[in-house]
């Protein structure tokens, strides 16, 4: 935990990507996933994106972070870049049994990652162009939480899962990093469960399993 909060801290203080993974994976094009090469032996588990640029520079100027790591159950990976929210192939892939299960935007592209093996049991995504509290709190309502989040084209996409274990959530926004805040909720049993940065803001999510 203390490692990575160094990191977090140098790269805020830096405004320089980092990479977070277990173990470098080799790329095989005698297999293909859905039209794109399947990385074996490891699977495409995360698609992540930490935007820092100076001041005054264009989001051209953003790089694509590819995380992947052995182990975490997921298989039968789909993914895909567009122009426009991807929804379509959302749905295509929803009906193939698979769940969002990574979701960014970058140099003007959403990029999406679908898999079979989660825990999820039921999903849903919404965009809005402000923030949205009120949906947060009606979707846990209904026993959903925020899985995933990106921020792209001046609109939140939100990612809506259901669990087969129950989670509580809870998250902050804020302009700063919100350092004091993981340190709490640390101590309190939650884990990181997404980091995002838009429209100015940080935005940390963090679950606790009841």
């Amino acid at each position: 935990s203390l490692s990575i909060k160094k990191l977090l801290n140098s790269t805020i203080k830096n405004k320089t990507p980092i990479l977070f993974r277990y173990k470098v994976g080799y790329v095989s094009t005698n297999r293909q996933l859905s039209g794109a090469p399947m990385i074996k032996p490891i699977l495409l588990s995360l698609l992540l994106l930490f935007s820092f640029f100076p001041e005054g520079e264009s989001q051209n100027s953003q790089k694509w972070i590819v995380s992947t790591a052995q182990g975490t159950g997921l298989y039968g990976q789909s993914w895909a870049t567009r122009l426009e929210f991807p929804k379509d192939f959302i749905r295509k892939n929803w009906n193939e049994g698979k769940q969002i299960t990574s979701i960014t935007f970058a140099n003007g592209l959403w990029a999406v990652v679908l898999s079979q093996g989660s825990s999820f049991t039921s999903q849903t995504w919404a965009v809005r162009g402000d923030f949205d509290k009120e949906l947060i709190q009606e979707k846990w309502k209904e026993g959903y939480h925020i899985s995933n989040v990106a921020y792209g084209q001046d609109a939140w996409v939100f990612v809506f899962s259901k669990q087969k274990q129950n989670t509580t959530q809870t998250y902050q926004l804020s302009s700063a990093f919100p350092n004091q805040f993981i340190d709490e909720h640390w101590q309190k049993g939650y884990y990181i469960n997404s980091i995002t940065y838009g429209d100015g803001k940080w935005l940390v999510c963090m679950n606790q399993r009841v």
